[in-house]
């Protein structure tokens, strides 16, 4: 009888699909923080592919959050590899956490569900500066 191949994850952690969404990155630059545009294409608990409308350089730390179907707060990532066309690998700083990966592969805010309203706008958003800092 033959044998097909298996296939071995070479990742810690699977990568899930994303729901259809828009997110936005914020890299720091000489002239101040800018925010560009970008799709969760996939995510796992280390990482996450991303397609973003501006080219980010591996190695560059940037501050990434989904904006639709639903939001969540900043997340540190560092891009680590580019990918096809406009597709940049991240590695997240710290594991992802439920809500950004609810988020993704559901498109439930998990502060809506279960408290019962929207979750508030973080301070960045009330003013230019972007998002916290990194520590």
């Amino acid at each position: 009888m033959d044998r097909m191949p298996t296939l071995t994850e070479r990742r810690i952690s699977p990568r899930l699909h994303a729901v259809r969404n828009r997110c936005s990155v914020e890299l720091g630059t000489p002239s101040g923080p800018r925010r560009a545009a970008a799709v969760l294409i996939d995510i796992s608990r280390e990482g996450a592919l991303i397609a973003a409308d501006e080219p980010i350089p591996p190695g560059r730390s940037i501050w990434f959050r989904m904006e639709e179907p639903a939001r969540t707060g900043w997340v540190a990532a560092v891009a680590v590899r580019r990918g096809r066309g406009e597709q940049v690998g991240l590695r997240f700083v710290e594991r992802c956490e439920d809500d950004l990966l609810l988020a993704a592969t559901l498109g439930i805010a998990l502060e809506s569900s279960l408290l019962g309203h929207s979750q508030p706008e973080s301070l960045d958003d009330s003013s230019p500066g972007g998002p916290p800092p990194a520590n």
